[in-house]
């Protein structure tokens, strides 16, 4: 169970970071 959710995370979290990253540099570039 436990590590059915960290694998999910795994999943999720670098899509999301890599989302905000996105984010912030259109915001520093304009």
């Amino acid at each position: 169970m436990i590590l059915e959710v960290e694998n999910s995370l795994k999943e999720v979290l670098p899509s999301l970071f890599n989302e905000c990253l996105e984010k912030a540099l259109k915001t520093l570039k304009y």
